[in-house]
C-alpha cells in the first residue's frame, strides 16, 4: 500500500475548529486519483503536533513539519482543485516518536522503508501535488531546490502542480506538459 489519505475537508475542520482529524482511508489507487499530495522541505523549527482519530475512538499525535498555516494553505488549494482526499506524508507514513517503545518504532521503520519506494506512485497518481514553501532552505543557492531528490516527484511524475509561498501566494504551475 501507499500509506493513507485524509479528507480533505476534514483536514481544514481541524485546523479551524482545533477538533482531531478523522481516521485515515487505505491511498487506493481510485482515492489518489481524487487526491492532492503535500510536499515540503520539513521545518523542524516550524514543528507543530496534530492529533489524529484512530479505530475505538483513540487519537494519535503526529508531528508535522511545516508552518500551520501552510498546511491551511495546501489544504484550501487541495479543496479548491477538487481534491477530496489529502496524501501527507507526516500522516500518511507511521513516524517514530520520542514516547514509542523500541518495538513500536521498529515496527514503524519497518513500514517506512516499505512505504518510501511507493512514493512515487503516490506522486504519480494523484491529482495535484501542492508543493508548499517553508523557511527551510530558503538560503541555499537558487538553484538547491532542483537538484533535491523529491524533485523529480513534486514537479516531473505528476499530472499538476501547485506552489503555495509563505507570502501566502498561490500559483497553478500546470501539468507535465506546461511547466519547466
Amino acid at each position: 500500500g501507499s500509506g493513507l489519505v485524509f479528507s480533505t475537508s476534514s483536514i481544514l475542520n481541524a485546523l479551524t475548529f482545533g477538533c482531531p482529524v478523522d481516521m485515515g482511508y487505505v491511498a487506493t489507487e481510485e482515492r489518489l486519483i481524487r487526491s492532492a499530495a503535500i510536499s515540503c522541505r520539513w521545518d523542524e523549527g516550524a514543528a507543530w503536533k496534530l492529533e489524529v482519530r484512530e479505530r475505538g475512538g483513540h487519537t494519535r499525535t503526529v508531528r508535522v513539519m511545516m508552518p500551520f498555516m501552510q498546511l491551511y494553505r495546501a489544504a484550501l488549494a487541495a479543496r479548491e482543485a477538487g481534491c477530496h482526499f489529502m496524501w501527507l506524508d507526516t500522516l500518511s507514513v507511521p513516524q517514530p516518536d520520542t514516547g514509542d517503545s523500541q518495538e513500536v518504532v521498529a515496527l514503524k521503520n519497518i513500514c517506512i522503508r516499505r512505504l518510501i519506494p511507493t512514493m512515487t506512485a503516490v506522486y504519480a497518481s494523484v491529482q495535484l501535488v501542492v508543493v508548499v514553501e517553508t523557511e527551510c532552505g530558503l538560503g541555499d543557492t537558487s538553484n538547491a531546490y532542483h537538484r533535491r531528490t523529491w524533485t523529480l516527484q513534486e514537479c516531473i511524475l505528476n499530472k499538476n502542480t501547485a506552489f503555495v509561498g509563505l507570502d501566502g501566494h498561490f500559483r497553478m504551475l500546470g501539468d507535465a506538459c506546461s511547466r519547466q
